[in-house]
C-alpha cells in the first residue's frame, strides 16, 4: 500500500472520529442522557403505534414507523437514521434526538440535518456560540439551507437582533416555501409581537399543509388573545383533529372550552390529554380545577394529588387540594396544603403606567428597611403586606426596575398571572437586561400553555445574562413545554 493511499484510508477513518469529538464538545451524551433517551425511545415507539392504529393525519408518525422497520433490518441505514433523528426532535424527545443525531454523524459526518438539529438543541441549552459555529459549517456547504437559516434566525433574535433574525427567516421562507418554514417564521414574528404578520405566515403554512398542528394551535392562541373565541375554538378543534388526539392538542381544545365556561366539554378533552400523557402536569391541574368547579371533590382530589406529585411547589395545586379537603370536611388535611394569604388585592395606585404614579408619602422609612419588612412578610405567607410595600416603593421610585420586578414576583406567588406579567414587562421596559424577569415570564408562559413564548423568553433571559443554575429553568420548560413540530 502506498503512502498516499494509506493517508486517505486514515483520513476516511478519522473523519467520523473527529466529527464525533466536535459534537462531544457541543452536545455530549452522558450516562444520564443515555438513560433518558432509552425511556423516550420507548415512549415514542408507543406513540407511533397509537398514531398508526388511529390513522393519524400527521405524516411524521408514518415516516417514523417505516424508518423503525428499516433500522430493525439495517441499523446503519442513513436515511432511516436521519428520519428518526428528525422525528425525535420534532416530537420533543431531546435525549433520544441527541443519541440518534449523533449516530447519524457516525455514518455520515457531513449530514446537514443532524448538524442542524444538534445545533438547535445546543442553542436551547444556552450554548449559542457553539451552535452558531456548527450552523456556519452547514451554511458554508449550502448557504440556502432553510433549516440552518431558521435556527440561525432564532439565535439572532435571542441576541436582540430581531430584524436580522426576521430577515434570515424571510429569506429561508423564500428559498424553501414549506409549511414548516412559514410556521417558524410565524413563531419569530409572534415573539417580536408582530401579530398580524404572524397570522399571515401561519395561514400561509396552512395553505401548504392544512393539518399543520402547530400553525393551527398558534392561530387558536392568537385569536383567543384577541377575544375572538369563535375562531379560536375553530382552530383549536382543527389542531386536535390534525394530530388525531395528541396530549397537547386535546389540552389546547380543553382550555378553549374552559375559557367559555363550557366545563363538560373541557373535562372531556383534559381527560383525553391525561390519558395520552399521564405526566402532563398542567393538564392534570386543569382537569382537577374543572372537577372542583363541578363540585366533584373526590375526583378532583385524586387528580390534583397526581399533579402535586409532579409539581410539588405549585401553590395553585396545593390550594386546590386544600379546597377539596374543606369540601370533604377534613379541615386538618386542608391546613397542610393551604398557602396563607394567597389571594392579594389588585394594584391600588398603578392602574395605568406610568401616567398615574402617585406622589410618595412624606418621610417614608428607608428603602432597605422596607424591603426587609416585605421579605419578612413574604416568608410568613403575608403576600398582601409584601405587595403593599413593594407597590409603595414602585410609586416612590418609578425609575427602578427592581421595584416592579419584586411587585411582579409577589403577584406571581399569588397566582395572579395577569398582573405578574404586566409588571415583569414593565420592569423590562425600564431595564431590558433584567434577565430574571425574562426567566419568570418564561415560566408563566409555560404554565399557561404558550410554549413558543416560553422558550423565546427563556432565550432572552440567557441573552440578558441570566444564569440558569444547574439548568433548572431549562429542565422545567423541557418537561412541561417541550417544543413541537416546526419549532426548530
Amino acid at each position: 500500500m502506498t503512502r498516499i493511499s494509506l493517508f486517505f484510508l486514515l483520513l476516511l477513518y478519522a473523519a467520523p472520529v473527529l466529527a464525533q469529538a466536535g459534537i462531544d464538545a457541543i452536545l455530549p451524551l452522558d450516562l444520564k442522557t443515555y438513560s433518558y433517551s432509552i425511556n423516550e425511545e420507548n415512549k415514542f415507539k408507543a406513540m407511533v403505534k397509537h398514531a398508526v392504529r388511529s390513522r393519524s393525519k400527521d405524516p411524521l408518525f408514518y415516516q417514523a414507523n417505516n424508518a423503525q422497520k428499516e433500522l430493525a433490518r439495517n441499523p446503519n441505514d442513513l436515511a432511516a437514521n436521519e428520519i428518526m433523528c428528525d422525528a425525535y426532535k420534532r416530537a420533543g424527545f431531546m435525549a433520544a434526538a441527541t443519541k440518534q443525531c449523533r449516530n447519524v454523524l457516525k455514518i455520515n459526518p457531513d449530514s446537514s440535518l443532524a448538524k442542524t438539529n444538534i445545533a438547535d438543541m445546543a442553542f436551547r441549552q444556552g450554548k449559542t456560540d457553539a451552535a452558531e459555529q456548527l450552523l456556519n459549517q452547514v451554511l458554508a456547504t449550502n448557504p440556502n439551507d432553510s433549516r440552518a437559516n431558521m435556527v440561525l434566525a432564532e439565535i439572532q433574535k435571542s441576541r436582540g437582533h430581531t430584524q436580522q433574525g426576521l430577515a434570515l427567516a424571510q429569506e429561508a421562507a423564500k428559498s424553501d416555501p414549506s409549511s414548516v418554514t412559514f410556521t417558524g417564521l410565524g413563531n419569530l414574528q409572534a415573539g417580536a409581537r408582530q401579530g398580524t404578520q404572524a397570522e399571515h405566515s401561519y395561514l400561509q403554512a396552512l395553505t401548504l399543509d392544512p393539518n399543520n398542528a402547530e400553525a393551527l394551535a398558534n392561530l387558536a392562541d392568537y385569536y383567543a388573545s384577541r377575544g375572538d373565541i369563535g375562531r379560536a375554538e375553530e382552530f383549536a378543534q382543527r389542531a386536535a383533529r390534525s394530530q388525531n388526539g395528541t396530549a397537547l392538542s386535546n389540552f389546547t381544545l380543553g382550555a378553549s372550552y374552559e375559557k367559555q365556561n363550557r366545563l363538560p366539554e373541557a373535562r372531556v378533552y383534559y381527560e383525553k390529554a391525561v390519558e395520552l400523557d399521564p405526566n402532563f402536569a398542567l393538564a392534570l391541574k386543569s382537569l382537577g380545577g374543572v372537577l372542583l368547579k363541578s363540585n366533584e371533590a373526590y375526583a378532583a382530589l385524586n387528580v390534583l394529588q397526581k399533579a402535586h406529585q409532579l409539581t410539588p411547589h405549585d401553590a395553585g395545586i396545593k390550594n386546590s387540594i386544600a379546597q377539596c379537603y374543606r369540601l370533604l370536611g377534613n379541615n386538618q388535611a386542608a391546613a397542610k396544603y393551604e398557602t396563607p394569604q394567597a389571594q392579594i388585592s389588585a394594584p391600588q395606585n398603578l392602574a395605568s403606567l406610568p401616567a398615574s404614579l402617585a406622589a410618595p408619602p412624606a418621610a417614608p422609612p428607608g428603602k432597605q428597611l422596607r424591603i426587609e419588612q416585605a421579605m419578612h412578610a413574604e416568608s410568613k405567607g403575608d403576600l398582601e403586606s409584601a405587595r403593599r410595600i413593594y407597590e409603595a416603593l414602585a410609586i416612590e421610585q418609578p425609575e427602578s426596575a427592581d421595584n416592579f420586578f419584586n411587585l411582579a414576583r409577589i403577584y406571581g406567588l399569588a397566582q395572579d398571572w395577569t398582573n405578574a406579567t404586566r409588571f415583569y414587562r414593565h420592569s423590562l421596559d425600564l431595564n431590558p437586561k433584567l434577565g430574571m424577569a425574562y426567566a419568570e415570564l418564561a415560566k408563566i408562559d409555560c404554565f399557561q400553555g404558550r410554549k413558543d413564548a416560553a422558550w423565546d423568553n427563556y432565550r432572552s433571559s440567557l441573552s440578558a445574562g441570566f444564569i440558569d443554575k444547574d439548568g433548572k429553568n431549562q429542565a422545567y420548560l423541557g418537561r412541561y413545554c417541550p417544543l413541537q413540530q416546526g419549532s426548530q
